[in-house]
């Protein structure tokens, strides 16, 4: 229904709120069940996030698809470097 896009942005948002909820309220990771949710939250979903978002090949085009023609460089081509 979403994608993998909304996916990612799903996860980004969620880890931005739970970052801020810990900014906010330390207090929450005093327990052991705010520690494992910190660890979830500052560890976990970021990771998830950078995994989704390298996975993703949203608006990048697939190099099978891309052609090459040899015959369209020549030696005699001179390329600026300006």
């Amino acid at each position: 229904m979403f994608g993998l896009t909304g996916v990612l942005i799903a996860l980004v948002v969620l880890t931005i709120a739970l970052a801020g909820v810990f900014l906010m309220r330390p207090s929450i990771t005093a327990g052991v069940t705010g520690k494992i949710l910190a660890f979830i939250g500052l560890c976990v979903l970021p990771a998830l996030c950078i995994s989704t978002g390298m996975s993703s090949t949203c608006g990048v085009p697939n190099k099978r698809h891309t052609a090459f023609r040899a015959t369209a460089w020549k030696a005699t081509d001179k390329v600026c470097m300006c």
